[in-house]
């Protein structure tokens, strides 16, 4: 299945990989299908893509990247939406908000996308966890808990380095993997 996105242009999907939310994204209740987009040099964050709007995508990351004991609790009646016997089943995604200085990016924590990645049904739930927050800085909290081999030999930066592009359509040099997570 080929899919129209304002940022990739046609990307090829398995319709298998579809994740169906039943209930949207918050804002976004009538997107219900969408696939997880990768570029390689974008990891470890992911493009959250509508299926049937081409305009609309998130970008979401895992958030035990920058919290590494993240595992909100799931309650009864999410995991009886997601079709999961507990919560176990479910990955859970931050999205993420970038700022004209990427280096201030945030995360939603307290609205995680949930996803049963057995049943490929999501839902964005709300924690009542006093934790997490919804404009949760991440760059240098994703950078302290890098292996050390990987850890950046400078922390100081201009504050002109982009992380990640905004928007912005791919070039044919990009690559571009869906995802099925």
């Amino acid at each position: 299945m080929i899919i129209n996105t304002s940022r990739f242009g046609k990307v090829k999907i398995n319709k298998e990989d579809i994740i169906f939310m039943p209930d949207g994204v918050i804002g976004f209740h009538d997107e219900k299908r969408f696939a997880v987009i990768e570029r390689v040099q974008e990891l470890p964050f992911l493009w959250f893509q509508a299926v049937d709007s081409h305009e609309l995508a998130f970008i979401i990351v895992d958030p035990r990247l920058f919290i590494p004991d993240y595992r909100p609790e799931v309650s009864k009646a999410d995991l009886t939406v997601l079709k999961a016997k507990d919560a176990e089943q479910i990955e859970f995604y931050a999205i993420i908000t970038v700022p004209e200085n990427p280096e201030e990016m945030t995360a939603n924590l307290i609205a995680p996308l949930c996803i049963n990645i057995e049943t490929r049904l999501a839902k964005q739930v709300i924690l009542t966890d006093p934790r997490y927050g919804t404009r949760h800085p991440i760059i240098e909290e994703m950078e302290s808990n890098l292996p050390h081999t990987e850890k950046p030999k400078e922390k100081k930066r201009s504050g002109k380095e982009k992380t990640i592009p905004a928007a912005g359509p791919a070039t044919p040099s990009d690559p571009i993997e869906v995802r099925a997570l």
